[in-house]
């Protein structure tokens, strides 16, 4: 994929939601309005990730009843909305894992609560298990979903100077 590719792709992305992102500003309502607009449920999930360098911060497991997004239970605010973006965007961008690669680490996260069996059935993209080029646009897709919310204001929160220059538009 190419540069051009991913940044049109992400584009399409973005304009497809750009009317669910809510104002004000809250990932979990965006979660809840993108899942009843796929007609899917969108869960998330606090998780307790390994504190290792090239460990997993998130992880999308897609179920035919919902999917899940599991974040760092650790992350700040503003590292959970990025975790959460970065996942929403592999789920919103169609990447499918290269399951082979992501699902010995998928199995032992998830062993203390979900059988292996049910673990091997379900779709699970961690971030070691994608291809290179997915991640960037992952990535792009998050930071620009999140930057974007941030800026996004109603006219209650932009106060009187925005309104005004509102207004004179």
């Amino acid at each position: 994929m190419t540069r051009s590719t991913m940044r049109r792709d992400v584009r399409d992305a973005l304009a497809d939601v750009e009317g669910l992102v809510p104002v004000p500003w809250s990932v979990e309502e965006l979660t809840e309005r993108l899942g009843a607009h796929r007609g899917k449920p969108i869960r998330l999930v606090a998780w307790t990730f390994p504190a290792e360098p090239d460990a997993p911060t998130g992880l999308w497991v897609a179920t035919e009843q919902a999917d899940y997004v599991f974040y760092d239970d650790a992350a700040s605010p503003a590292r959970r909305e990025q975790i959460i973006g970065h996942e929403l965007g592999h789920l919103l961008l169609g990447h499918t894992p290269r399951l082979s690669e992501a699902l010995d680490g998928l199995i032992e996260a998830l062993a203390p609560s979900v059988s292996p069996e049910l673990a091997r059935q379900v779709l699970a993209m961690a971030r070691t298990g994608y291809a290179e080029a997915d991640e960037a646009a992952a990535e792009l897709f998050g930071t620009s979903l999140i930057r974007a919310a941030h800026t996004k204001r109603g006219p209650a929160e932009r106060g009187e100077l925005g309104r005004l220059t509102e207004a004179l538009q």
